[in-house]
């Protein structure tokens, strides 16, 4: 039974670091994850902000060209009225002008608004840019340390598990089924030592009786209080283990 007490230890070593391992790729994951949402939503942004900017200088550009046809008719309008001879016609023709004229001031009017806000988007346009290039720059990096990092960590994942099923295929089926139960369990912590009479996995005394049999390590034990597998450790040998 040492010999599957070891191997049930091994096991939960192996688990352990690629329990960290797993939990270090998802870091990973997510801080890419994170600068990708973060580059998105820049895009988003100046891309609205390009779009509305372009139907900007369109509307300039179309009132431009109204107001140009609205001046050339109002001067024609004007030689007209020099030639009118009534007066009916003559208050007619103003006002028709009038109206022109009126047409005219706000059309130009509209044009200055959206110069003045073509100018706006023009400089936020210009900060969102060098904001979206400076964090392409981040996450193009951290892309790269990040694929680095992960291809040695999966090659890791690879050695621990190669590691694990030589283990599982040393130990009795029924014992290794039962260690994955309680890993399953225990969130993945199925195996702690007691120091001290202390188990390691609920930090609770276990009876002396149950203490002084660990010592000898002939039978597979199980703590009374949280019901994980425990095995003896000198308090010398101490690694700091944890629920």
């Amino acid at each position: 039974m040492r010999e599957q007490i070891a191997y049930l230890v091994q096991l939960q070593g192996i688990d352990d670091e690629a329990g960290l391992v797993r939990a270090r790729l998802s870091v990973c994951a997510n801080r890419l994850k994170e600068l990708e949402v973060q580059l998105s939503g820049l895009s988003v942004r100046l891309e609205s902000q390009q779009a509305e900017r372009r139907q900007l200088q369109a509307r300039q550009k179309d009132l431009t060209y109204k107001i140009e046809d609205a001046n050339r008719l109002s001067k024609k309008a004007e030689k007209r009225l020099m030639e009118i001879k009534t007066s009916r016609e003559y208050r007619a023709l103003q006002r028709e002008l009038e109206d022109a004229k009126g047409n005219i001031r706000e059309m130009e009017e509209e044009v200055i608004v959206c110069m003045e806000r073509s100018e706006e988007l023009d400089k936020s346009i210009a900060a969102l840019s060098g904001e979206h290039g400076e964090l392409e720059k981040i996450y193009l990096q951290e892309k790269k340390d990040v694929d680095a990092e992960v291809a040695g960590k999966e090659g890791r994942l690879e050695e621990l598990t190669a590691g694990r099923e030589e283990i599982a295929g040393q130990m009795r089926p029924q014992l290794f089924q039962r260690y994955q139960r309680i890993l399953i369990a225990m969130s993945g912590r199925a195996v702690v030592a007691v120091v001290s009479s202390v188990c390691r996995g609920c930090n609770m005394n276990v009876p002396p009786q149950i203490y002084n049999d660990l010592q000898k390590g002939e039978d597979l034990k199980y703590c009374p209080h949280c019901e994980r597998i425990i095995y003896w450790k000198q308090e010398d040998e101490e690694d700091g283990e944890e629920d």
